[in-house]
């Protein structure tokens, strides 16, 4: 079975959409010893970071955007040769001679809340999803929230979607607080890692990449009207590079880093009192399960998949109510112990071995 898998988003480092091309591929790769796949990539200016793509072409995503989602032309196999299944990336949809399609929708908030996006995002996703709607054999979906979407927003059958959640990357792991693995080793790499990036004293973390949806100015506003001096946590550190929108206020004790290694991440997290993570909607949102997994405990939103991926092992807030998150960070000081419990048995639900086997059937079952 020849499998075409367009790996160009692993490049976007910083996004979820990275995360889960870095996480999934190899873990595929692992099961699928009687596959041979293909993984297509293209750029121009991060040519070289197409590490995954064992087909990769000099060709600028803006000319595959405008041949596959404008004009449609140009089939896939003209780039990876037969294929009996291609499965294509939420940005990108290209025509086929006779490979089955499956497409991942991570979410639909350029349909739902298109002030949310950058204008030519919400431009390239509607004449993509034209086309998933029109061709598209199976969408994958992470999450029912993101399902539901698909069905009422794209009036796709619902037999042709499957839902396929997500998991923590595998360097966090070693983070984990699971019983038993607590080490002065880890305890030294986190400090490391809080000297490296200039951090001082007890932190709140937040992640995303800062644009509207992420929330990031209500997070500040919120965590500058905290009273609580009970924990000690005086900083919040907000990770994630730019995307778009109005730069967002200089406050005393809030620290931009951008974006940072992925390695250092885990740590990040695993030093922090907490993640305040009020987005106004995902479609899956992984740093939930990223914190979880190394004992860090959870603030999100109740819009979304956010709830659903959370279950009980979060505080939820409503993301528009600034007294709603205020009150999520001091429950965050409160419940600490009882949350990271629950959001480390949580996170034992979800693995990227469980996602890559689903997958690999979901592309089995189309043959």
């Amino acid at each position: 079975m020849r499998i075409g898998i367009d790996v160009t988003a692993s490049i976007y480092s910083g996004t979820g959409v990275a995360s889960y091309y870095r996480s999934l591929v190899p873990e595929l790769i692992k099961q699928g010893k009687d596959c041979d796949f293909v993984l297509l990539g293209y750029a121009m200016r991060q040519y070289s970071d197409l590490k995954l793509a064992n087909k990769k072409f000099f060709l600028p995503p803006r000319l595959m955007e405008i041949l596959w989602n404008k004009l449609h032309v140009v089939p896939v196999e003209n780039f990876t040769g037969d294929l009996d299944v291609f499965h294509a990336w939420d940005y990108l949809q290209p025509p086929v001679r006779k490979a089955k399609i499956v497409t991942t929708i991570h979410d639909l908030t350029t349909l739902k809340f298109p002030l949310y996006h950058h204008v030519s995002t919400v431009e390239a996703q509607r004449d993509r999803l034209r086309w998933v709607r029109r061709e598209a054999d199976l969408i994958l979906a992470d999450s029912l929230a993101t399902k539901q979407d698909i069905i009422e927003l794209l009036g796709v059958p619902e037999k042709k979607i499957k839902v396929v959640y997500l998991a923590a990357g595998e360097q966090y792991e070693k983070f984990s607080r699971k019983a038993g693995s607590g080490s002065a080793g880890k305890v030294q790499e986190i400090k490391r890692i809080k000297t490296k990036y200039g951090i001082g004293g007890e932190y709140f973390i937040s992640v995303g990449t800062l644009e509207p949806r992420k929330n990031l100015k209500r997070v500040i506003e919120a965590f500058s009207g905290v009273r609580s001096q009970e924990s000690g946590v005086r900083n919040l550190v907000v990770v994630g590079k730019f995307g778009w929108g109005e730069n967002l206020p200089k406050v005393n004790n809030v620290n931009l880093l951008g974006l940072v290694e992925d390695n250092d991440l885990p740590g990040l997290y695993a030093g922090s009192a907490g993640l305040i993570y009020p987005s106004l909607y995902e479609g899956f949102g992984l740093p939930v399960l990223e914190a979880m997994t190394v004992g860090c405990p959870v603030l999100t939103s109740d819009r979304g998949s956010l709830g659903e991926v959370a279950g009980d092992a979060a505080v939820l807030v409503d993301p528009e109510n600034i007294e709603s998150i205020v009150w999520g960070i001091e429950s965050l000081i409160k419940d600490r112990e009882k949350l990271i419990g629950k959001g480390l048995k949580r996170s034992e639900n979800f693995s990227w071995e469980k996602t890559a086997a689903e997958t690999l059937s979901i592309y089995k079952s189309l043959c």
